[in-house]
């Protein structure tokens, strides 16, 4: 939702190993024109910051994030490898025009 922070920080020690992900997907839903407090909307944002010693090896590859029509997302990626250390990262993002309906039919 719109105003929503989310902080991932991942600190792996030397030789160590990871796989991270989640359980389902990330949902960005429109916040523009919803609220008469912030009519120009708020921002969801997302911060992920990775550090990794040497040796050690991470994978990153969480669910997709789906934005949806008139949604605002701001995500910020940050990682440190030490000598010998991996990164594996993947983000998908899908857009939809579709907006959530207002009232139960």
């Amino acid at each position: 939702m719109g105003g929503d922070q989310l902080h991932v920080a991942i600190h792996l020690e030397p030789g160590s190993r990871a796989l991270v992900t989640s359980v389902a997907a990330q949902k960005v839903y429109g916040s523009i024109g919803r609220s008469r407090r912030s009519p120009a909307g708020e921002w969801a944002r997302q911060t992920l910051e990775v550090r990794l010693e040497p040796g050690a090896n991470l994978e990153w590859l969480p669910q997709e994030v789906v934005l949806y029509a008139d949604g605002l997302f701001d995500q910020h990626t940050r990682v440190e490898l030490a000598p010998g250390a991996s990164w594996l990262g993947a983000e998908a993002v899908s857009y939809t025009h579709l907006t959530l309906p207002t009232k139960r039919i």
